[in-house]
């Protein structure tokens, strides 16, 4: 079965992360839903890979390097009056600090959980028949995403 998209969920923890969480730690964040969402980016990172010819075989030797999370960018139609896209543009303006994020697909009893520090926060107005949108950056953080058990956003 496919994971359908609508009913998709964003939220953001009030506190500020200064090192990886783990799951537990994850689960016992408050999280603010994020409203408006339109667009979510994948959720990946990227390990490098190295290589080194082995001049006695004759093969290249490939090995796995570091781990770069990954960025992400995520669309929401701007509304000034929700908590969470408040939220989000507070994370902007504290120059670089670590929240924790919760994704929860429809259809899914658990969720997704990654850090992340928000490198933008930008409005965009269309022409006169479109809504103005939020367009957010998030740099992760912290190694690969964690599932865990969905925690009810406010």
């Amino acid at each position: 079965m496919a994971i359908r998209n609508i009913n998709t969920k964003i939220s953001i923890a009030g506190n500020a992360v200064t090192s990886a969480p783990n799951q537990a730690a994850y689960e016992a964040e408050a999280y603010t839903l994020i409203g408006g969402l339109s667009e979510l980016a994948e959720i990946s990172g990227e390990r490098g890979v190295g290589n080194v010819a082995n001049l006695t075989s004759g093969e290249l030797e490939i090995f796995p390097t570091t781990y770069d999370p990954g960025t992400m960018e995520i669309t929401f139609i701007a509304d000034p009056s929700d908590s969470g896209q408040a939220a989000l543009e507070a994370a902007y303006a504290t120059d670089g600090a670590v929240y924790p994020f919760q994704v929860q697909f429809a259809d899914q009893t658990d969720s997704t959980f990654f850090s992340a520090f928000v490198t933008k926060a930008n409005e965009t107005g269309g022409d006169s028949d479109s809504a103005v949108m939020l367009t957010v950056g998030l740099a992760r953080m912290y190694g690969v995403p964690i599932k865990g058990n969905a925690v009810t956003p406010s």
